[in-house]
C-alpha cells in the first residue's frame, strides 16, 4: 500500500474530527486539532507497526510513512491556550466518549474504510483495500469533502446494510456534522445489525442526547442502563450514567458509576483526575443533602511525567517579538535522534509564562517521557511560525531535566538567530 493512501486517510481521518460537538456549549479552547491529530496519527503508527509485524507492509514503507507522520505532527502541532482550567461535567464524559469511541475507529475505519470494525470486534478480520470506497473522487489528488464522504457511505451502507462500520463511520460523520438527527438513525442502524453491541448501545445514547440538548435523561439512560447490563464495566456508560444521576441530584449513585467508572481507567491520569473532581464535588453535595457517603476508594493513577516550565524573554529582545510570532517548546533525548520526543506550540505573548510539558506533547505512541534518563529543554519565538529554526528567531539555551524529578525549569529566551 502506497504511502499516498496511508497519509490521505491519515488527514481524512483528521478532518472529520476537527469540528466536535461538546455536549457543554460553553467554549474551552483547548484546541482539539492538535490534541485530535495526535491522537489519530498515534492509531496510525500502531496500525503501520500491527502491518509491519504481519508481512502486509514493507520495512522501508512502514520507515518511510513513520518518518513522514513524525514530520507533519511537529509542523502541525497546535496552539496549547486554555480559556479556562476545567471542562464541564457534561464536556467531561462527551471528551470520553470521543476519546474512548471516536478516535479509535474512524483512524483505522477511513484506513480500511468499512472493512473489519476492529474496535466493535463484531466481524471478523478484513482485507485491506488498495482504493478506500467511499474516498474515491474526480479531483485527482485531492481529499473528498464531508458531504462526499457522507454520500460514499450512504451508498455503501445501501449495497451492504448488515455491514456496522459503514452505519457506524456515518454516524460520526453526521455528528462531526452536528446533523444529530442523522446520525441517530445511523446509530439505531448500528444497533440493529450489531445486536445491541454495547458500544453501540453508547454511542446512540450519546447522539439521541445532543438532539436533547445534551440531556440523558430518557431513552439516553435506558440505552446506558442496558448498555450496563451487558457490560457492566463499560467505562463510557459508567461516566455517561453518572453525569445523569448526578443531573438529577442523585450523588450517591453517580458517585457509585464514577468509582466503577475510574477502575477501567487506571492508565489515563488525566481522566482520573477530572473523575477525582465530579467525585469530590458530588461527595459535597451528597453531604449537603444529609446523605450518607461510604468512604471514596480511587485508583492511583500511573506515575507519568510532568515538567513545569517557566519561559521568559530577555528584556533587550522584548521588542522583537512580533504580533503574529509563535513559540514553540521542544523536547529531545539526550542520546537519541535529532527528531523531538514532545513538541507545544502557541502563541509568543504574555510572558512570563508557565507551561507544563506531559505526555500529552508525544509525538510517538510507543514511547513515555519517562523512558528516557534526561532531556533537552529548548525553546524558540518563530517569526515564520514553522518549527525550523530561522534567522531573526528568538531561542533559550537549552536545559537538561530528568523527567523522573518533576522539578521545574526556567527557560530564557535570550539568543538571537543569525
Amino acid at each position: 500500500m502506497s504511502f499516498w493512501i496511508l497519509s490521505t486517510i491519515m488527514v481524512a481521518a483528521g478532518l472529520l474530527l476537527l469540528t466536535p460537538a461538546l455536549l457543554n456549549r460553553k467554549t474551552v479552547k483547548m484546541d482539539d486539532d492538535r490534541e485530535q491529530n495526535i491522537t489519530i496519527a498515534r492509531e496510525r503508527i500502531q496500525e503501520l507497526k500491527a502491518e509491519l509485524e504481519a508481512g502486509t507492509l514493507s520495512e522501508e514503507t512502514y520507515q518511510q510513512t513513520l518518518e513522514e507522520l513524525e514530520k507533519s505532527l511537529l509542523i502541525d502541532v497546535a496552539d496549547v491556550e486554555v480559556l479556562s482550567e476545567k471542562m464541564s461535567d457534561k464536556s467531561s464524559w462527551k471528551m470520553l466518549v470521543a476519546v474512548a469511541v471516536i478516535v479509535p475507529v474512524l483512524s483505522f475505519g477511513m484506513y480500511d474504510m468499512l472493512g473489519s470494525p476492529q474496535y466493535l470486534d463484531v466481524v471478523g478480520p478484513g482485507k485491506h483495500q488498495e482504493t478506500p470506497p467511499g474516498l474515491t473522487t474526480s479531483r485527482a489528488g485531492k481529499l473528498p469533502s464531508m458531504e462526499e464522504m457522507i454520500a460514499g457511505l450512504k451508498k455503501k451502507t445501501a449495497e451492504d446494510p448488515n455491514n456496522p462500520d459503514g452505519w457506524y463511520l456515518l454516524g460520526r460523520l453526521y455528528a462531526a456534522k452536528e446533523q444529530f438527527p442523522d446520525s441517530v438513525k445511523a446509530y439505531e442502524k448500528l444497533v440493529e445489525v450489531t445486536d445491541r453491541l454495547p458500544t453501540a448501545l453508547v454511542v446512540l445514547a450519546d447522539s439521541i442526547a445532543m438532539t436533547q440538548g445534551g440531556s440523558l435523561s430518557g431513552r439516553p439512560l435506558q440505552l446506558l442502563t442496558e448498555a450496563l447490563e451487558k457490560e457492566p464495566s463499560n467505562s463510557t456508560a459508567l461516566w455517561m450514567a453518572g453525569q445523569a444521576a448526578a443531573d438529577k441530584k442523585q450523588y450517591i449513585e453517580a458517585i457509585d458509576y464514577w468509582q466503577r467508572a475510574a477502575l477501567g481507567l487506571k492508565e489515563h491520569k488525566e481522566m482520573l483526575g477530572e473523575l477525582n473532581s465530579m467525585i469530590n464535588e458530588a461527595v459535597v453535595l451528597a453531604k449537603e443533602a444529609g446523605m450518607n457517603v461510604a468512604e471514596i476508594n480511587l485508583p492511583e493513577p500511573p506515575l507519568v511525567a510532568s515538567i513545569p516550565i517557566d519561559i521568559i524573554v530577555d528584556p533587550s529582545l522584548q521588542d522583537k517579538i512580533q504580533e503574529n510570532d509563535v513559540l514553540f517548546i521542544f523536547a529531545r533525548a539526550v542520546s537519541g535522534p535529532p527528531m523531538p520526543l514532545a513538541a507545544i506550540k502557541r502563541q509568543a505573548s504574555g510572558f512570563p509564562l508557565t507551561i507544563v510539558l506531559n505526555d500529552s506533547s508525544l509525538l510517538r505512541p510507543d514511547i513515555s517521557l519517562l523512558d528516557y534518563n534526561q532531556l533537552s529543554i529548548t525553546a524558540r519565538i518563530s517569526h515564520s511560525g514553522q518549527p525550523a529554526a530561522q534567522g531573526g528567531d528568538l531561542q533559550s539555551q537549552t536545559q537538561l531535566v530528568s523527567p523522573t524529578s518533576n522539578s521545574k525549569i526556567i527557560l530564557k529566551i535570550d539568543k538571537l538567530l543569525p
